[in-house]
Parts: C-alpha cells; structure tokens; sequence
C-alpha cells in the first residue's frame, strides 16, 4: 500500500503535472506516515484528524492540519518518544507532574500513559494550542489533568505573545515582557504560584519547553532554588538562542546528581 501511494503521489508531480497544494501534498504524506506507523485515522474534519495510536494503551490525538506544527510534534513526542527518559521516581505514592508548555497535549498524553495514576497541571499560554490541548484530554477521558491557560514566567505578570520565534508555527509561540509582532497578552505565573495553588509538596517531573521563558525562570526567579530542592526530576529543553545554557547548567549541577542532554533534552535527576 505504501509503495503505491508513493506511485500515485510521484505521478501527480512528475507526469500529469497536476498543481497540487501544500495541503494535498500534507494530507498524503499524512496518510503515508499512518500507514506506516500503525496510527489509525479515525476521523477528518476541516480542521484536524482524530488518531489512535497504542501507547501502553490506545490513545487518540487531535492533529491540526497543516500548516499546523502538530504533526511533527505528534511524531516526535508520541512516535519517537522523546520524553521516554531515565526517570528515578518511587511510584509508591500518586506522582505530581509540571508540563509547561504543554502545546497540544502530546506530552501531557505520554506522561498519563505512563504514569496513569499521576497528577499532571498542563500549562499553555496560546489560545489555539490550548483548544487542542484540552480536546485531547477530554477525547481521552483523562482524570487528574488539570490545564492552565498561562505563561511560565519568573514572577506573576500579564506577557505578550510572540509568533517570530523559529518557524513561527503554534510550538515555537513564545512570551514575552515587551510587545514585539502581537499585541495579544497573556496571564504569567511563575511555578512556586502553581505549587501553592495545587498544594504541591514535591514534583516528581517538572518539565519546560517554554521558548526561551526558561532563561528569565532561571536568572529571576527567587524561588528557582527552593523549587528544585522539591523536584526529583528536571525535563528542559534550552533554547541557545537566549544563552542561558551555562546558567541553567551551573543551577542543576548544584540539584541534581546526574545531568545528561539527549538530543534537544537536558535531563537532571539524583541517581
């Protein structure tokens, strides 16, 4: 079946010479994709397809159309899994879990497969990417997420969104203190208010993929220290472009025992 749609998808360019749009030419290499990674298209509507896809269980997804980034998040972080790290946690007891920047829900997905017992506060600050958010945890009758519509910041504030960032597509929607392109604001909070809110003692997994707001988190936030003596394990990705990385470096080597970056990931936990 594969080889066929590759037939049929290298006839429309090569000999009938069809003018095909980007979204034709995503929506096939969409299917190929399914095909060959057992994801099951349930449904399409003129914004998004429904999945499923086996996880330790069966689990559906949302998928914006493109342009949409989703498509490549769902690969990385559901068919790749980038966040299935080397995590030390005790599962005795319910296990409380941070994802800040949570985008469209895949991570916070993966961790509750994972952990299904878990505690998991999803936080995201851009409209779209919160829609979706929240339409994938009710699709999959997820108990104990809680979504926040919110920047991660070093203090409570009111931000700006910005969509310059990288590609400019819904996962690279960074925030800001100063208005750049958007004049959209956004409700901040820094995650020592989370913790209060949700009456959190520890965090088995705080994980930030925040778009450069960690550099702020890290140089700012009175807190960061106290925070981290509660964390058990630190998912990060660092953006260099705000040339943090040795800061945020310097901070975990003081917390943690064990450090490794793989791939985009800094991981810091005690062995």
């Amino acid at each position: 079946m594969i080889f066929y749609l590759k037939l049929i998808k290298t006839y429309l360019f090569l000999k009938l010479k069809i003018s095909t749009t980007l979204h034709d030419v995503w929506r096939l290499d969409f299917f190929i994709f399914a095909l060959r990674n057992n994801v099951t298209i349930v449904s399409e509507n003129n914004d998004f397809f429904t999945v499923k896809y086996k996880l330790n269980n069966w689990r559906k997804f949302n998928i914006r159309h493109y342009p949409s980034s989703d498509f490549s998040v769902f690969k990385t972080v559901i068919i790749e899994e980038q966040y299935n790290l080397d995590y030390n946690i005790n599962e005795q007891n319910q296990i409380t879990i941070i994802d800040g920047g949570a985008n469209a829900g895949y991570t916070t997905i993966f961790y509750k497969d994972k952990y299904p017992t878990s505690k998991i506060i999803a936080i995201e600050p851009f409209d779209g990417n919160f829609e979706i958010l929240n339409q994938n945890v009710r699709i999959n009758n997820l108990t104990e997420v809680y979504t926040e519509k919110n920047a991660l910041w070093f203090e409570d504030s009111e931000l700006f969104l910005n969509f310059n960032f990288r590609d400019s597509r819904e996962h690279s929607v960074r925030t800001s203190a100063k208005q750049e392109d958007s004049s959209i604001k956004v409700n901040a909070k820094c995650i020592s208010s989370f913790m209060k809110n949700y009456n959190l003692t520890t965090i088995e997994i705080l994980k930030l993929d925040i778009e450069g707001s960690e550099k702020e988190i890290f140089e700012k936030d009175i807190k960061i220290n106290a925070i981290l003596n509660l964390t058990q394990n630190l998912v990060i990705e660092i953006h260099d472009e705000f040339n943090c990385r040795n800061k945020i470096l310097e901070i975990l080597d003081v917390h943690f025992t064990k450090i490794n970056n793989i791939g985009e990931l800094t991981l810091g936990n005690n062995s």
